[in-house]
């Protein structure tokens, strides 16, 4: 979303259409794991979202081919508490309910122009994602706590802070 008078981009949201790889292939988070990611820091959030992802596999506990992975939800700090969050969640959702009845493929790569998202997924990972999602109808699917994840020695919950006690796996079923 981008703030009218400044033109600064002040909330964003990035999704991913995200499906079930063929028998014996990795995902497309464990394949990109292995043959691109470099840095340590990289490795740290791929680590945390792959053991996230794993918890429960949407795809075969819900019979699902392909689903939209709302991936990344951010709002500048002067931006929050004004519903922005919320307003690209539910864009979120209603983009991927046109692309399920297949429409809007045309901003889709033509290898995925075939797949239909039949729900939208996401790691909510601080309490004010975890408020959008409830708010909107997502499903909390498995709920971990900070405290199981670490970088160089540092568990999450001491680099977060307190307010931010777990992550939770969950989905929208269109």
């Amino acid at each position: 979303m981008r703030h009218v008078e400044s033109c600064r981009i002040v909330a964003v949201s990035f999704n991913k259409l995200q499906f079930a790889p063929p028998p014996g292939e990795d995902n497309f988070f464990v394949k990109f794991y292995n043959e691109q990611v470099k840095s340590p820091q990289a490795k740290c959030l791929m680590d945390y979202m792959i053991t996230m992802d794993s918890k429960v596999d949407v795809c075969a506990e819900y019979n699902l081919d392909c689903v939209c992975e709302l991936m990344f939800l951010a709002t500048l700090p002067d931006f929050r508490r004004l519903g922005l969050g919320r307003a690209l969640v539910e864009s979120t959702i209603q983009m991927t309910r046109e692309l399920w009845q297949g429409r809007g493929f045309q901003d889709v790569a033509k290898e995925l122009q075939d797949k239909r998202p039949a729900a939208v997924t996401a790691l909510w990972t601080s309490v004010y994602t975890q408020k959008i999602g409830n708010g909107v109808g997502f499903t909390v699917l498995s709920t971990v706590p900070f405290n199981e994840f670490e970088f160089n020695g540092k568990r999450f919950d001491e680099r977060i802070g307190p307010e931010h006690q777990f992550s939770q796996q969950a989905m929208y079923k269109l």
